[in-house]
């Protein structure tokens, strides 16, 4: 068994969910260089955070910076 085939068996088994929390993600309008988008740039950046937190990553920050939040 190759290193990769544990990996490809999963995202052939969650393909269709990984696919739609990626479009959950990308529909968060988070345009950083757009003022009135503040909120959803930090939107964005928790939903980040949420998913590699419930994902299980030992440690998950997100830092403020001067162009938004950065995880």
């Amino acid at each position: 068994m190759s290193p990769t085939e544990p990996v490809r068996a999963f995202l052939d088994e969650h393909e269709q969910d990984l696919l739609d929390e990626l479009r959950d993600w990308v529909r968060i309008p988070s345009v950083s260089s757009e003022p009135e988008r503040a909120m959803d740039v930090l939107r964005s950046a928790n939903f980040l955070a949420g998913r590699l937190r419930d994902m299980g990553f030992p440690v998950v920050e997100r830092w403020g910076t001067e162009g938004g939040p950065a995880v």
